[in-house]
């Protein structure tokens, strides 16, 4: 039986690129598997119906086991159990042609099509709802929805050159603390994990007296963070290459030329410009970093 399918299968010369779904639908294809379905049912029945007995049984229980999986030990005479296991997956024999329709294969193509456009959509708008959730939480709004931020950080930076200024250029709280590059930002939204701890669990910084306590530790970390990337948030706004030499003074291009001889980033020197510096503690000059 099986020869035949090998024939149609030898005939249809695959390519590199062919599938299952390619090859199956070809009319040899379909044509020999619909042939050895008859094939077999037909020599099930004539297995039966055999004069002797022994190879009646075997013959039978040869060919039909083939789709129809090993026969079940039998707790009743033979030729009975053969003929009610027989009724039982004739439906399943049944079932094979329509697997092997035109129109069967017509609709799993379309299913799959469809299920392809349904996942590139989801795709999409999960990742369009990604964007919009990053884009609100670096938002001012979402910023200063908390009190502490809003009472403390905010009204601090309130007035400041970084707010208000005669460019009109404002720089918000996630142009100084949220990197822009992808990987860098996504980092820094989970470590801001431990700002919602202190929010809603821990209460670390919910009244003023303890936002004072824990202002250098604030700072420290800020300062570190921008030391180690060579003060990235502040180069999206600042950029060397772009400033004027001839607007700035004498003692801004002479002071510049100093830092950088000695390895020194922004924040080194430009610290404290939106929010109070700290009492106690060392200042970004004196913490060393690796770099």
């Amino acid at each position: 039986m099986f020869k035949k399918l090998a024939a149609a299968l030898a005939g249809t010369r695959a390519g590199s690129g062919d599938t299952i779904w390619s090859i199956l639908p070809r009319r040899s294809v379909l044509d020999a598997l619909r042939s050895i379905r008859r094939d077999a049912v037909e020599a099930w029945l004539t297995a039966l119906l055999r004069p002797r007995r022994g190879d009646r049984y075997a013959a039978a229980l040869r060919h039909a086991a083939l789709y129809g999986g090993p026969f079940p030990r039998p707790v009743v005479p033979m030729h009975v159990a053969i003929v009610a296991w027989a009724q039982s997956r004739f439906a399943a024999l049944q079932r094979l042609t329509p697997p092997l329709a035109w129109e069967h294969l017509s609709t799993v193509r379309v299913t799959a099509v469809g299920a392809a456009l349904l996942g590139s959509i989801g795709g999409a708008l999960l990742l369009a709802g990604g964007q919009a959730g990053l884009a609100y939480t670096n938002s001012e709004q979402f910023c200063i929805s908390c009190h502490e931020m809003r009472e403390r950080a905010y009204a601090e930076y309130k007035g400041t050159a970084h707010d208000s200024n005669r460019s009109g250029v404002r720089a918000t709280c996630a142009d100084c603390h949220v990197p822009r590059e992808t990987g860098p930002m996504l980092a820094r939204k989970v470590g801001a994990v431990v700002d919602l701890y202190s929010h809603f669990v821990s209460g670390a910084v919910d009244t003023k007296e303890k936002f004072e306590e824990q202002r250098f530790r604030m700072a420290r970390s800020v300062w570190v963070r921008m030391k180690e990337s060579d003060s990235r948030e502040c180069r999206h706004c600042h950029d060397d290459a772009a400033m004027s030499s001839d607007i700035q003074s004498a003692g801004t291009r002479a002071r510049h030329a100093r830092g950088k001889a000695q390895g020194r980033t922004c924040i080194d020197c430009h610290f404290g410009l939106a929010h109070k510096e700290p009492r106690d503690g060392p200042g970004p000059q004196e913490i060393t970093v690796k770099h």
